[in-house]
């Protein structure tokens, strides 16, 4: 009888824990940075400010006043004050006067209540901003803190990108591996069969391993059905694939427009991010020949234009890497790629 009521009031607590209180303060819950593409913000951003706070807790209060929003992103960091980019979370701190943000750190993959040493880092987009922080404060955790951050870290997404799909990171619970924790549970209730139920045991230990083994395929498969129902809405809507984006449908106007010239053609991609669209795009319109370093060469004749700020298109002038001649926009993206045809 007494469960019937200690069970609502332990769901209610979590609910409470787990839900910021409605009060002043804006309440933020950073997310993995791999689970958007970064490029926009870290290529664009005009300032920048960052610093280290140590302390166990979690949240971290920040009183600030800044006039523009700002980019956030913070990361636990090694006792040598290194770190692994993968872990690190982004998020918005937004435009306030003498306001007061709580940031909560119980999100951050390899958060536990200890203390611990946190880089920030805030980008602003405005040339001269007024952002000035008058509070960095660590918030003590509580034990509900601690048993809430399991639950969040658990149920966190698995951070999936289409152009590593080899990088999965596993769950983690208070920065330990939910694999190994699941591993001695299990052990845990062999031993305990073993003992108590001797002659039975086998069977009782078989279930319980299978029982394990569902378990974890079960919290995979979700976040496997989460990724590849997105991934395959973006594919039937836009043509798009993840962090590709518009590359496939760049892929396809290329070729088009390749086999619609008598001479062979060649196209040139300029970028100033990862090499990673130009190389699927290479692989993607073989065996026409690209070339990765944005340079006009004599065989070139068509320019792709992706996820590069310092470019131009003055007046069918194009000016992109080394590249400074006449084009012809043949199409652009959605994602800001532009597909051009040099004008010979």
């Amino acid at each position: 009888m007494r469960w019937r009521i200690i069970l609502p009031v332990c769901c209610i607590g979590f609910v409470l824990q787990t839900t910021p209180a409605f009060s002043a303060d804006t309440h933020i819950r950073p997310v993995r940075a791999l689970s958007s593409d970064q490029y926009t913000i870290l290529s664009s951003y005009q300032e920048s400010a960052d610093g280290i706070v140590e302390g166990a807790g979690a949240f971290l209060k920040i009183g600030y006043t800044s006039g523009v929003d700002l980019n956030g992103y913070v990361v636990i960091m090694n006792p040598d004050q290194t770190y692994n980019p993968a872990d690190m979370n982004s998020f918005i701190l937004p435009e306030d006067r003498n306001g007061t943000a709580t940031l909560d750190l119980r999100t951050l993959p390899n958060w536990t209540p200890s203390s611990h040493l946190y880089y920030l880092s805030f980008l602003s987009p405005s040339v001269q901003t007024d952002t000035q922080f008058s509070e960095m404060t660590i918030l003590p955790a509580s034990v509900l803190d601690t048993v809430s951050a399991a639950f969040l870290q658990f149920s966190s997404i698995e951070p999936y990108w289409v152009s590593s799909m080899h990088l999965l990171h596993g769950y983690r619970v208070l920065n330990t591996s939910f694999a190994l924790i699941l591993g001695i549970l299990l052990l845990m209730s062999t031993l305990f069969f073993i003992i108590r139920k001797k002659s039975a045991a086998a069977p009782a230990i078989f279930l319980t391993l299978i029982a394990g083994l569902l378990f974890y395929s079960a919290r995979f498969t979700t976040d496997l059905t989460v990724h590849s129902l997105t991934h395959v809405k973006e594919w039937i809507t836009t043509h798009g694939f993840g962090q590709a984006g518009d590359t496939y449908n760049v892929a396809d106007a290329l070729k088009k427009h390749a086999a619609l010239t008598r001479s062979p053609a060649a196209a040139s991609v300029c970028f100033s991010s990862t090499d990673y669209y130009a190389k699927l795009l290479r692989y993607l319109v073989y065996p026409l020949p690209v070339t990765m370093s944005g340079q006009l060469l004599p065989a070139t004749t068509h320019v792709v234009v992706t996820h590069d700020l310092n470019w131009s298109d003055d007046n069918g002038n194009l000016r992109c890497g080394s590249i400074n001649h006449p084009a012809t926009l043949i199409e652009s993206f959605p994602d800001g790629t532009a597909l051009y045809s040099l004008t010979r």
